[in-house]
C-alpha cells in the first residue's frame, strides 16, 4: 500500500499528460507540471512558463478542451535557475490573483535557491552549551509577492521548479484504498489493490513555473 500511495504520488508530481483511457487501458490524470500551461513562455517577462534560458526550446502546450493532453518536453538549453527568472514566475501568479505560497523544486533548482545572493545572513540562536550549527540551506524566499516556503519534493523532475498556490490544488477520490481478496493459488493468498483517485486544479492560470533548469 506504501508503495502505491508513492506511485501515486510520483504521477501527481511529474509532467504526465491525462488520457481518457479505453478498452484494457486505464485513464491518467494530468500531473501538476502539465497542467500549468500557457500560449507563450518568457525568460523576460511575467508568464505562466519563465524559460531559464533565453534560447530554451521547452514546450508546454495550453490546454484543450479544459484538460491538459500533452505533457511538457524540455528543450535542448538548459541554463541555472536564477533570481530574476524565480520572480518572474512569482509576479505571473501575483498577475493572477493568486498568492504563491509554496515554491516546490528538486535537490537541483534547490541548490541555485540556497546560493541566491538575496540571502544576505543566517542566524542560529544556540545555548550556552550546544555546539553551533552550519545553516546553508534556504527554507523561505521572501518577494514582493509574498513568504513563500522551499518544498524540497524528490518527485519533481531536476529541471523545472514549481510556484503554487496551494488553495488551488487537491486531491479528487472516487474509489479510496481499499484491498480485495482474490483466488488462492496453493497456500499463496492474494489481494488486490484498488483506488481511484486524481489531481484536481482549481484554477491552472493561478499557478506558474520555471523550466529548461540544468
Amino acid at each position: 500500500m506504501r508503495e502505491a500511495a508513492n506511485d501515486l504520488e510520483y504521477a501527481m508530481a511529474r509532467n504526465q499528460a491525462a488520457t481518457a483511457g479505453g478498452t484494457g487501458t486505464g485513464r491518467s490524470m494530468a500531473g501538476v507540471e502539465t497542467w500549468i500551461g500557457c500560449t507563450t513562455a518568457s525568460s523576460t517577462a511575467a508568464t505562466q512558463v519563465v524559460l531559464a534560458s533565453s534560447t530554451a526550446a521547452a514546450t508546454t502546450p495550453p490546454l484543450a478542451s479544459g484538460a491538459p493532453g500533452t505533457a511538457p518536453t524540455d528543450g535542448s538549453t538548459t541554463a541555472a535557475l536564477t533570481e530574476a527568472s524565480l520572480r518572474l514566475a512569482l509576479e505571473s501568479n501575483y498577475n493572477q490573483g493568486s498568492t504563491t505560497d509554496v515554491v516546490v523544486v528538486n535537490s537541483t533548482a534547490k541548490n541555485y535557491i540556497n546560493d541566491f545572493t538575496g540571502v544576505a545572513q543566517r542566524n542560529v540562536d544556540v545555548g550556552r552549551e550546544q555546539q553551533a550549527s552550519i545553516t546553508g540551506s534556504a527554507d523561505l524566499y521572501v518577494s514582493n509577492y509574498g513568504v513563500h516556503r522551499i518544498v524540497l519534493h524528490r518527485h519533481v523532475r531536476s529541471s523545472v521548479a514549481l510556484c503554487l498556490d496551494s488553495s488551488m490544488w487537491a486531491v479528487g477520490t472516487l474509489r479510496n484504498w481499499t484491498t480485495e481478496p482474490l483466488a488462492k493459488t496453493g497456500d499463496a493468498e492474494k489481494r488486490q489493490i484498488i483506488c481511484e483517485k486524481t489531481l484536481v486544479c482549481r484554477n491552472p492560470r493561478g499557478n506558474s513555473k520555471v523550466v529548461a533548469i540544468a
